[in-house]
């Protein structure tokens, strides 16, 4: 004896495959939206971190020496959960918050980032881009200052902000 579906059990069916392929489409497009939503306020907040040191460093006296941006790259880093990077004009780094002192002289120059060249260019910059040290997806931020250049990014520190929404 064959089974044959009734005219219920074929709505069901029907209605059941409906919803799932609905809910699948909505899911979609909600992490679509999510994801650009996130990364939009995650490039805002960067963007008014780095001005705001930016104005801050401006308005103080800084002695010009490796030793001293190193150490405000740190501090300012500790404020703001973000990876701090003092770039000279020429892309040198004179200070960085993830990077010991000693090791500054011999560390790669920035000139050549898509973001420092923009900031160059337009007063601020930003890219999101692959890290290959931190394996993952980043936002990278540069504004000029006193003829410098403030470099930041979400600190790997801060999970809640180090990694951008990945792709689906």
């Amino acid at each position: 004896m064959k089974f044959k579906p009734g005219i219920r059990s074929r709505l069901f069916l029907i209605s059941f495959l409906i919803i799932i392929v609905m809910a699948l489409v909505s899911g979609a497009y909600l992490e679509t939206e999510l994801r650009t939503w996130l990364e939009t306020r995650i490039r805002t907040e960067l963007l008014r971190e780095a001005a705001t040191i930016a104005r801050f460093i401006e308005f103080s006296e800084i002695a010009d020496s490796y030793e001293v941006y190193d150490n405000l790259a740190d501090s300012l880093s500790v404020d703001t959960s973000a990876r701090v990077t003092i770039i000279g004009q020429d892309g040198s780094v004179l200070g960085d918050s993830d990077i010991n002192l000693d090791q500054l002289a011999s560390s790669e120059n920035h000139s050549d980032r898509p973001e420092v060249i923009e900031a160059h260019r337009t007063g601020s910059g930003i890219s999101k881009r692959y890290s290959m040290t931190l394996r993952t997806e980043m936002l990278y931020l540069a504004v000029p200052f006193q003829g410098c250049l403030l470099y930041t990014s979400p600190s790997p520190r801060d999970r809640t902000r180090s990694r951008m929404p990945s792709s689906a």
